[in-house]
This record gives structure tokens, sequence and C-alpha cells, in this order.
């Protein structure tokens, strides 16, 4: 939840140079956000890869692997991975996090402090947005 949000990102995240659509690698690897909305069936809820293969090396190499794949139109595939193309946007809690980190406080106060507890209303309304999300997913 934590990483999710981008509250645990790296500094280095926020600045990354690679995050363009001009790779200077053949190979692209990462995880595949949105591959239940893309494919489905995809989705073993365990974690997909997005494999890219930016020049024909790459390409080549990718063809030669004996991977368990689908071919996804990129710009479908980038559409839900952003930081293919952009660096990361950092969550304003992402501070607060490392300054409690290091001063050594306990990991479940920090989270009870990054994330407090919902209320009532906060609650039902977070339980009909994952039913509702759950149902456009199928």
């Amino acid at each position: 939840r934590i990483f999710c949000q981008s509250i645990m990102f790296r500094h280095s995240c926020g600045i990354c140079h690679f995050a363009n659509l001009q790779r200077s690698s053949d190979i692209t690897i990462g995880d595949f956000w949105g591959i239940d909305l893309i494919n489905a069936s995809f989705n073993d809820h365990r974690g997909c890869s997005l494999v890219i293969a930016n020049t024909l090396l790459g390409r080549r190499v990718v063809s030669e692997l004996n991977l368990n794949t689908i071919s996804v139109d990129p710009q479908l595939a980038l559409r839900y991975n952003p930081s293919y193309y952009e660096s990361s946007i950092f969550n304003p809690s992402r501070e607060v996090f490392f300054k409690l980190l290091l001063e050594h406080e306990d990991f479940g106060r920090i989270k009870g402090i990054i994330f407090p507890p919902l209320n009532f209303m906060q609650r039902i309304q977070k339980s009909i947005s994952i039913k509702f999300n759950r149902f456009l997913s199928k």
C-alpha cells in the first residue's frame, strides 16, 4: 500500500532520466499495470510483467525466449504504465514517512499516521468502490 501510493519511492524515481520514449536499452521489463483492463484472462493476481522490445535486437531476443506472452497494442500498454515515459510523482506523505522512518518510529505507528483509520462513511464508500471496480473488471 505504501509503495503503490508512491510514498516509498526512491528520490531518483522523481527525477528519472530514463523515463522517456527514447530508450537506450534493447528491452524494457517492468510490472504490467493495467493488465486486468487490457486482457483479464492474463491476470493471475500474482503479477504480470510488461516486456517491451525497443530495438530489432530486442525483438529477436524476446521472440527466441520461451515466454508465455500475448501481444498488446503499445499505446494501450503505456496508458496504464506512465513510469515508462515520465518520472514518478511523489505522494505528499512521502517526506513525513521518511522523516518518521529515520527517527526509528515503529512501522505500525507510521502506517497509522500516514493512513489514519477511516470513519464509518469512508469505509462504506471504499467498500462500494471496491465492489464496483470488481464488477467492472469481470
